[in-house]
């Protein structure tokens, strides 16, 4: 079963104001990792969103699609991040390849740790007994077995 999305006019123009509009929020993920670090399902609470220094760092991201990007949409495989700072300097960073994608591809490691991020719903044993047989797919001569 599919279920549609629809993010509000308001969440567009406000910003997000829960952790599942977070998700869909380039602003609220940059400013989450320029803050904490890291990104993971635990911080896209509805409380994460609305922290005031999280909301103020939001205010000063901005985004924009170049011709390249709008070209290409989806498939296109990395961004351009640029920090000014108040000062006037900068710093900027090509990622060619996005984390994750075909020509970047997670490790094991990191497969399995956002794996264990998004499974928190499943106790520690199903999640260990889960990934144990995930990452025996491969070696298996039959996936019945």
């Amino acid at each position: 079963m599919w279920h549609l999305l629809s993010l509000s006019h308001d969440a567009y123009l406000l910003g997000p104001r829960t952790g599942l509009e977070g998700k869909f929020s380039m602003e609220f993920c940059v400013a989450v990792a320029l803050l904490e670090g890291e990104i993971t399902p635990e911080k896209f609470t509805d409380e994460k969103v609305n922290q005031p220094e999280i909301r103020t760092l939001m205010k000063k991201v901005r985004t924009y699609v170049t011709k390249e990007v709008g070209e290409k949409g989806t498939l296109y495989p990395g961004a351009l991040v640029k920090i000014i700072q108040k000062n006037g300097t900068s710093c900027s960073i090509h990622i060619k390849n996005r984390k994750g994608g075909p020509s970047n591809p997670l490790s094991k490691d990191e497969v399995v740790k956002k794996f264990v991020g998004n499974a928190s719903a499943l106790n520690r044993k199903d999640i260990d007994d889960i990934t144990e047989k995930i990452l025996q797919l491969e070696d298996l001569n039959d996936i019945r077995t």
